[in-house]
């Protein structure tokens, strides 16, 4: 799961805008500066899009085809992952 590039990506972008969010959080006292405020939203939306992908990408990734890579079913390459135990 976490070897799959989109994955890496949506995680470390989400854990980012957290922090990010979180840190000009603690440091607003009066007034938020501009430039601050609206990186923080701007963020903010591209983790919500990213998060979208992210459903997508999962989601085709579970299907019942998403194991068949290259068009041809794992069992009859013969991958042991997929045989079942010997008796």
């Amino acid at each position: 799961m976490f070897q799959d590039r989109v994955t890496r990506f949506a995680l470390t972008l989400f854990t980012f805008t957290f922090t990010f969010t979180l840190a000009v959080l603690v440091r607003i006292h009066d007034s938020v500066p501009a430039i601050t405020g609206w990186s923080s939203a701007l963020f903010s939306l591209l983790s919500l899009a990213v998060f979208l992908y992210l459903i997508d990408h999962v989601g085709k990734s579970l299907r019942p085809s998403g194991g068949f890579a290259d068009g041809e079913p794992r069992r009859a390459r013969g991958d042991q992952e997929c045989l079942p135990p010997a008796s």
